[in-house]
């Protein structure tokens, strides 16, 4: 059974206001990481919250992991959608169902440290007004490396959202943001791209202030069946549709930002090599260079990114490989005249 000190959470208690905080937790075929997920939240210094799982129409045994582990806990809800409708509509679907005045999202293959919704609430509760999000950092985990990954910009964070991100993990975010900016975009090129959070924390960024925790309070894991590696590296132009998307749904905001702008061109660029489009990967950096020439960023690109096409060391590589196979064709030909 989980537990938690009560020496340690009557002090949490003078510290913060106590409100109640959604947990949005949504699921699809997490049978091997669901319940090492929500147990991350039952593992909180701060206990006044709700989880609120909703389930995208799994085929394994994730469903009934949950449904075990809400004998235990009644403060574990169970939304289970009658037929699979991609991320957004099931986070949306958690959202509207919260009660909370603050709301945090967790992906059911990630979990979080026990003082992460301690810290993010401080950190929210003692921030002005027009703050309406506050993030942590992670640690990122892959096959052979875990890496911490600190967050570095706050206040008014529109542009770096669009050209840096920003967040990498879902913040702590008050109810009222939702309010006026909406839900997440449930369109089909964002549920393809994977690009569905980015467009989230732009959107915000346009009205809201952002502050963060820099404490690495969640672990984020990167595998063959996280929806990073299938956009990214399985389907690299589902994810530059998602970024043209997003360009032109806020394209009236930027007004002729260079960098947002040579920014888009080079997350399209390096998508594009990674697709082996060499015609329009080129056709994109000259793109970017067209705007401004004199941008040491753009000739970055050009040198790490384009050699990949044109380097003389793969010429010459191709001019060996051709000669190889002209002499053993001309040395199979005299054989053949000798015999």
């Amino acid at each position: 059974m989980l537990k938690i000190t009560l020496f340690h959470y009557s002090i949490m208690n003078s510290a913060i206001e106590s409100s109640l905080i959604s947990v949005i937790i949504p699921s699809f075929n997490r049978q091997s990481t669901i319940k090492r997920a929500i147990e991350s939240v039952l593992n909180q210094t701060y206990q006044n919250f709700e989880i609120i799982v909703v389930d995208d129409c799994s085929k394994d045994k994730t469903v009934s992991i949950i449904r075990s582990l809400m004998k235990d806990y009644s403060n574990i809800q169970l939304i289970v959608n009658s037929k699979n409708m991609g991320p957004n509509f099931t986070r949306n679907r958690g959202i509207k169902a919260a009660s909370g005045e603050y709301i945090i999202l967790l992906d059911s293959d990630d979990d979080w440290r026990p003082e992460m919704l301690e810290l993010l609430l401080l950190k929210l509760q003692k921030s002005p007004k027009k703050v309406g999000f506050v993030f942590p950092g992670m640690t990122l985990i892959q096959p052979g490396l875990n890496r911490n990954i600190l967050p570095k910009y706050s206040g008014k964070v529109f542009k770096e959202m669009l050209t840096q991100g920003v967040i990498g993990v879902y913040p702590l975010i008050k109810r009222e943001v939702f309010k006026k900016v909406g839900l997440f975009d449930e369109s089909e090129i964002l549920r393809q791209g994977g690009h569905q959070d980015y467009e989230m924390w732009i959107r915000i960024a346009l009205y809201y202030e952002c502050e963060y925790v820099s404490k690495p309070l969640l672990n984020h894991y990167v595998h063959k069946s996280s929806i990073t590696y299938e956009s990214l590296i399985k389907k690299p132009f589902t994810k530059i549709w998602a970024y043209l998307y997003i360009w032109k749904k806020y394209k009236s905001f930027i007004k002729d930002d260079i960098e947002i702008y040579q920014f888009f061109c080079y997350k399209i660029f390096e998508l594009l090599c990674l697709a082996k489009s060499k015609r329009l990967a080129r056709n994109v950096i000259f793109m970017a260079l067209k705007k401004k020439i004199f941008v040491p960023r753009t000739y970055y690109h050009l040198v790490f990114y384009l050699h990949d096409f044109y380097s003389p060391i793969k010429f010459l590589e191709s001019f060996k490989d051709f000669a190889r196979l002209i002499k053993e064709f001309v040395q199979r030909f005299l054989f053949r005249l000798k015999s």
